[in-house]
């Protein structure tokens, strides 16, 4: 099963860097005379554009999600490009009411994690598509209570973390978690 993929990679590969050469040598002094490959799969470009490429590519996708609350300030809950998904910080605010969830640490940390979850699914993916994960805690005490929650979300394969203390937090918030994934293909809206 291995070697079958690893010869569809390879072949795959080949038409690539062939494509790449065919693209190059109808080029000049760097500007494209026609169109780049481009993956149909994530819709994205496999290689590096010259510098003075125009930006008629569109890869920047704005995501929004419902069931996530709406920015509270001039941002974006994500942005998708070229199959990447950033997603902005998120509090504990209710999608529902926009307000800050009341209650113990884990109930805020269960808030802020089903609201990234609910943005990453709006892009097409899931907690499993996440590579990295901040989290910034105003009391680090509270380390331990956090993790108990976070361990229910992220199974398997864990993403990359790092976790900071911080004096303070948008709406004096205790704790604000971002995300990067990979979802492949960036879902439009």
């Amino acid at each position: 099963m291995r070697r079958a993929y690893a010869r569809a990679e390879f072949a795959q590969l080949t038409r690539l860097v062939s494509s790449i050469q065919a693209f190059y040598s109808r080029s000049s002094a760097g500007a494209f005379q026609a169109e780049p490959p481009i993956n149909p799969r994530q819709g994205a470009l496999l290689y590096p554009l010259p510098l003075d490429c125009p930006r008629w590519l569109g890869l920047k996708v704005v995501i929004y999600a419902e069931k996530a609350p709406k920015p509270i300030g001039p941002y974006s809950q994500a942005i998708c490009v070229n199959g990447w998904l950033f997603v902005s910080g998120q509090i504990p605010l209710d999608p529902v009411t926009g307000a800050m969830v009341e209650g113990d640490l884990r109930a805020k940390t269960r808030r802020v994690l089903e609201n990234v979850k609910a943005i990453v699914e709006a892009a097409g993916g899931s907690l499993e598509d996440v590579v990295k994960v901040t989290v910034f805690l105003r009391d680090i005490k509270a380390f331990q209570e956090f993790n108990e929650v976070y361990s229910e979300y992220f199974k398997g394969v864990k993403p990359a973390r790092s976790v900071v203390e911080v004096s303070n937090l948008p709406r004096n918030s205790d704790l604000e978690v971002e995300v990067v994934a990979y979802v492949g293909e960036c879902k439009r809206q």
